[in-house]
């Protein structure tokens, strides 16, 4: 019950329009710098994303200054009320003691990667990459709100650079 919209935004309409207005810049910034990104360094993903419309989801800017993956038809919010605080602890969880599979290669060199199944708003890619553990990341998510979600809550030049 508590994924529904109704608690994540601002009682107050007024204040909720304010922190809206307040977040657009950054949202905006963020989609473009990414879409240059991509267009630069991944120019098939650029092209997705400039076709597709979001049919489900979309950002929603919360009660507390902070982005949330929306589901316009349920209603339904993918993360609780401090999203970035909650893809961090599942990461650092995650990362205290990772699956490992290894793949033998012909050459005999070992292949340092990381597969990320969902991207969400992409907060973990930001300490993957920053902590720079693996040479490749590959990153599986087959909801393209999502994506095009994640190119406005982050700086995805600096993640591709």
């Amino acid at each position: 019950m508590l994924q529904q919209i109704q608690f994540h935004v601002h009682e107050d309409e007024q204040t909720q329009q304010q922190i809206e207005h307040s977040m657009a810049l950054e949202i905006r910034e963020n989609y473009r710098l990414s879409m240059g990104a991509l267009e630069r360094f991944i120019p098939s993903l650029a092209e997705l994303a400039k076709k597709a419309d979001a049919t489900v989801s979309t950002l929603l800017c919360n009660k507390y200054a902070e982005l949330n993956i929306v589901n316009y038809n349920s209603g339904q919010v993918l993360y609780g009320m401090h999203p970035k605080a909650e893809v961090l602890t599942h990461f650092h969880k995650y990362m205290s003691a990772p699956p490992k599979l290894e793949i033998n290669v012909s050459n005999n060199s070992s292949s340092e990667a990381l597969v990320c199944f969902g991207l969400g708003l992409g907060y973990h890619l930001e300490h993957i990459v920053n902590e720079g553990l693996y040479k490749h990341v590959v990153v599986y998510e087959p909801n393209v709100d999502y994506f095009i979600c994640a190119l406005s809550s982050l700086n995805w030049k600096s993640l591709l650079q």
